[in-house]
């Protein structure tokens, strides 16, 4: 059986302020299989970009690019209060103080402050080319509580 194994282009094909889509490559052996897709990546200001996620190219063009990064940001919302509530449930675990419940926290405190970094940074990249781009309304009520939307 033959491995089939993605690569991400390193050239840009297209350019949305900061976020960047480039060829989403898939390979068996030798022979490209089209994908259909641009994998999305945020230049975050570092020598690393962050990924997010895929796109199809059909769905490439801006107002369609807004719309599926609004989508993505949403369950990213919604992966960061799955987190939230693992992380409610381990703290509220009882009364155990051990060592592995302790280093269990810190790691979901860890994974979500990350998380909502990521998610706070493509909001403003988001903002950056799209001022006008509205946010599920949960998700705006949530920043303005953090004091973070428009930020």
């Amino acid at each position: 059986m033959e491995r089939v194994r993605i690569q991400i282009g390193p050239t840009t094909i297209k350019q949305y302020g900061r976020f960047h889509l480039k060829n989403h490559d898939v390979y068996r052996g030798d022979q490209a299989i089209p994908s259909f897709r641009y994998w999305i990546k945020l230049e975050n200001g570092t020598e690393s970009e962050e990924d997010v996620g895929l796109i199809l190219m059909k769905d490439s063009t801006f107002p369609r690019f807004i719309n599926h990064v609004l989508g993505w940001l949403h369950q990213q919302y919604l992966n960061m209060y799955a987190l939230q509530q693992i992380l409610e449930n381990t703290l509220n675990s009882g009364e155990v103080e051990d060592e592995a419940r302790e280093e269990d926290i810190q790691i979901q405190q860890y994974h979500l402050k990350e998380k909502q970094m990521q998610y706070e940074r493509i909001v403003r990249a988001l903002y950056e080319i799209a001022p006008d781009a509205q946010l599920d309304e949960t998700l705006s009520v949530a920043l303005r509580e953090r004091g973070q939307e428009g930020a």
